[in-house]
């Protein structure tokens, strides 16, 4: 048996996903990536590592704006995630969402 909403059952040290996207001609100022990860997790986008992160939590967010977004092309766009498990529960999920404007204060960032 599997949690709840599992969809993929998860059996190895690491796991790697990949997948495109596509943001259309205009460019978000900001993305931001909701994460559920144990243990350490790396993000790239268009081949680039955008984030690094060696903890393990549910709901970390990282957002990418300004210099950070630079990777990031009009049209389509490859996301890849790698996972790697050290020990005790393994789990991965990754939400993308795009911000075509910023709040005031992140403004000039």
């Amino acid at each position: 048996g599997g949690r709840a909403g599992q969809r993929t059952a998860w059996r190895s040290e690491s796991l790697c996903l990949r997948t495109p996207f596509d943001v259309g001609r205009k460019l978000p100022r900001a993305l931001a990536f909701t994460l559920a990860h144990d243990d350490g997790v790396r993000i790239w986008l268009n081949g680039v590592q955008v984030v690094a992160d060696d903890g393990y939590g549910r709901e970390r967010l990282h957002v990418l704006l300004g210099d950070a977004l630079a990777p990031l092309r009009p049209g389509s766009n490859v996301l890849a995630v790698a996972c790697t498990n050290i020990g005790g529960a393994q789990h991965l999920d990754v939400e993308l969402a795009a911000f075509p404007s910023l709040p005031d204060q992140l403004r000039g960032q």
